[in-house]
């Protein structure tokens, strides 16, 4: 007779993970398996390091050894991760409130994990003030809130964050009520039209030939991210993915921006945005490929090339300057993430003695946000744009609400990254282009406000 030998393989086991706070983001020997809760079936006999995340706590890293069809459930708690944050408030009697809960009255020293936080400040007779605060991780920081009467002038009730051993970082120009929350957490800021010149002059040092200069009026208000979108966020919709490493240093942290992502994949996660929030997609199929829906819609979608610009422009010290930190270069002080002299050993090109403390990709929102509340509009990574790229025509043309060329190959990329460190790519007018996904290429969101 014939006699096959038959090798038994030993039975898979079942881990139950959950965690206290759920939505954790959990790694298997380095290997992204989704969000807690979640079940997972591991090798038995050997040893497995689970490592959870979660923006505001601190990183949980164990390991563990299950037997052969043994099925367990575990549940691990994470440590938030609290910072400072010391409240001024005028008047002194007026009442606090942080994420919709009364923190009782007056100046007082709050702790809050690094995450963004509601801030309400009311008193009867007063506006009341509301600000989206997100504490920065090992920075003690100062919030002065100066409630105005109802009877007052516009212009009297006054707030303002400053970061201890920084220069004073003002909250957005525009009311708590101008901004909108996304269905991924996401805080879109206001943004009102105007006008204003896009491009550079010849005689500007560091300038390419794509950046001819050219009138642009926007005749509508629009939302636009005040960070960029995190791998945590994009993982939500595309839970395989990975932003992968670069020298060495992961890309793939929860709170990192997003990147390895093409501008399809950009435009399908809007797309998915705007299915949530029940808002028209901005994007549709045509020839197996996303474009923009015709005419634009109120959908959530990548900003034009005209409202990044604009954003970037006016959001610094109400007057256009090369740099968004200014006029002068070098940049003083840490305005963003760019290709500092931690990076030498990733990329070639370094801005000399400047030192941002990552060689990397940064958490999003570790860099003072602008007067508009936006924060890495220059530095942590390039991004997608809703336009194809061109280059216009010289002559002082002027455009209203431009969007780029009907059609191309590639997309228009805006904004210096962690890669950069010359001063051509560090100032506001430099332009970008690709087709394919890039190691410091992201994207934030934008949508029209009516």
């Amino acid at each position: 007779p014939l006699v096959v030998p038959v090798t038994l393989q030993p039975a898979l086991a079942t881990l139950v993970l959950n965690s206290r706070p759920d939505g954790a983001s959990v790694r298997v020997d380095g290997d992204y398996q989704g969000g807690t809760p979640i079940t997972l079936s591991l090798a038995p006999d050997q040893a497995h390091r689970l490592q959870l995340s979660k923006a505001g706590h601190a990183e949980l890293d164990q390991s563990l050894s299950l037997d052969p069809g043994e099925t367990r459930e575990l549940t691990l708690d994470l440590t938030p991760r609290l910072e400072t944050l010391r409240l001024q408030v005028s008047p002194a009697d007026a009442g606090v409130w942080v994420d919709g809960r009364s923190r009782g009255k007056g100046n007082q020293t709050l702790r809050l994990s690094a995450v963004p936080h509601r801030i309400e400040v009311r008193r009867e007779g007063h506006v009341s003030q509301t600000l989206s605060i997100t504490p920065r991780s090992g920075i003690e920081q100062d919030l002065d809130v100066v409630l105005k009467p109802v009877t007052a002038k516009p212009d009297a009730a006054t707030a303002r964050i400053q970061d201890r051993g920084s220069e004073p970082v003002r909250p957005p120009a525009v009311s708590g009520a101008a901004r909108v929350s996304a269905p991924d957490g996401q805080t879109l800021v206001r943004i009102p039209p105007g006008r204003f010149t896009m491009g550079s002059s010849r005689r500007e040092q560091g300038r390419r030939s794509n950046e001819r200069l050219r009138e642009v009026t926007l005749t509508r208000p629009y939302y636009l991210a005040e960070r960029e979108v995190t791998n945590a966020q994009f993982r939500h919709f595309r839970p395989g993915h990975r932003s992968g490493s670069m020298g060495g240093q992961s890309l793939d942290l929860d709170d990192q921006p997003v990147v390895n992502v093409s501008w399809q994949d950009a435009a399908a996660y809007a797309n998915w945005l705007s299915q949530k929030a029940s808002l028209p997609p901005a994007y549709v199929q045509q020839g197996g490929r996303l474009v923009q829906a015709q005419p634009m819609t109120r959908g959530y979608r990548l900003p034009t090339e005209a409202e990044w610009a604009w954003a970037a422009r006016q959001a610094n010290v109400g007057a256009q300057t090369k740099y968004y930190w200014g006029a002068n270069w070098p940049p003083t002080g840490k305005p963003g993430n760019f290709g500092d002299e931690q990076a030498r050993t990733v990329i070639g090109n370094v801005l000399p003695g400047y030192d941002d403390g990552f060689p990397a990709a940064a958490p999003v929102g570790q860099f003072p946000a602008n007067r508009l509340g936006l924060r890495d509009m220059e530095g942590n990574v390039s991004e997608w744009l809703n336009d194809f790229y061109g280059v216009t025509p010289g002559g002082g043309d002027t455009a209203t609400d431009p969007m780029g060329p009907s059609s191309g190959r590639h997309h228009v990329i805006r904004g210096a990254s962690w890669r950069h460190g010359g001063i051509s790519e560090l100032r506001i007018s430099f332009r970008d282009y690709d087709s394919d996904k890039r190691p410091d290429v992201g994207f934030r969101l934008a949508r029209y406000a009516d």
